[in-house]
């Protein structure tokens, strides 16, 4: 690969540990080899254990790395129409997407930018990065869509570290504490009791439900492993993900989490507005 001239690592996280390792160290070691000779790798702040191991690494690969701290505070947060307004220097500028920890991966952005521009990437200045927040597109990132007088919250994360961000972002939202029903599916090589575990906390409604991937957890372990953590949660077990989404009140939220695969068949489902109108009013009929 040639050396780019900006790289970004955003996180550090336990996922895909049969390829990575097991702990933070290790997969650190492993992502901070998109640093090449000449790079410049833009990260935020983090542990300082893992800063040291970054930068450890990028130097013996003959690359520089940079930390940013966040440079954007969240001004306004609009969970109806999906989009933010941050706040820099006491100017405003709309981000078109959802979670505070979208103004890390912003900080990241702008300090990666200010680099290009120093190797004469001249365009890229205030106005550009302003239409580029206003025009950013993250589906499955908190996602909010609304049909059929529903609202619908998709979110594939797919790794304890993203199931407790999202956890922390939705106490925050004016769902939490309403009449939510959290619809999973996770695979089986992830930590889904921990992560089942964060889940229970939000809400004590739950279908389980499959997902097209030969890794998929079998939805009545899910199930099953809820029961334990919450005998009294109220759970459904349904294989089929558009029964899923046509199914439930109208007063439910319908909060969509556990797997990419999860989110992207929901999505795909509800964009194809005839599919799930019908099975909308065949289930609002009875």
């Amino acid at each position: 690969i040639e050396p780019p001239l900006v790289c970004i690592i955003s996180s550090i996280a336990i996922d895909h540990v049969n390829y990575l390792g097991t702990d933070e160290i290790s997969i650190a070691r492993q992502k901070a080899g998109i640093v090449k000779k000449g790079s410049v790798c833009v990260c935020p702040v983090m542990e300082k254990k893992i800063m040291e191991v970054l930068k450890s690494e990028a130097e013996q690969r003959g690359g520089k790395i940079f930390f940013t701290e966040n440079l954007f505070s969240v001004k306004k947060c609009d969970w109806e129409k999906g989009f933010m307004i941050f706040l820099r220097n006491e100017k405003e500028c709309v981000y078109n997407a959802l979670g505070d920890y979208q103004s890390l991966n912003a900080s990241c952005v702008v300090s990666g930018l200010e680099i290009l521009r120093k190797n004469g990437f001249n365009r890229l200045d205030e106005e550009v990065v302003r239409k580029g927040f206003a025009s950013v597109n993250l589906p499955a990132r908190l996602q909010v869509i609304k049909k059929g007088g529903r609202n619908f919250i998709i979110d594939g994360l797919h790794n304890l570290a993203a199931a407790r961000t999202f956890a922390s972002n939705f106490k925050k939202s004016p769902f939490f504490g309403r009449d939510c029903r959290f619809v999973c599916a996770i695979l089986s090589d992830k930590d889904y009791i921990s992560m089942l575990k964060v889940f229970a906390e939000l809400t004590n409604k739950f279908c389980f439900t499959k997902v097209s991937s030969p890794r998929a957890l079998s939805p009545w372990n899910l199930a099953d492993a809820m029961a334990k953590i919450n005998p009294d949660a109220d759970i459904e077990v349904n294989e089929d993900v558009e029964s899923v989404l046509s199914s439930f009140s109208f007063e439910e939220t319908m909060v969509i989490v556990g797997s990419f695969y999860l989110a992207g068949e929901a999505i795909k489902l509800l964009n194809e507005e005839k599919i799930f109108l019908r099975g909308f009013n065949d289930s609002n009929r009875s």
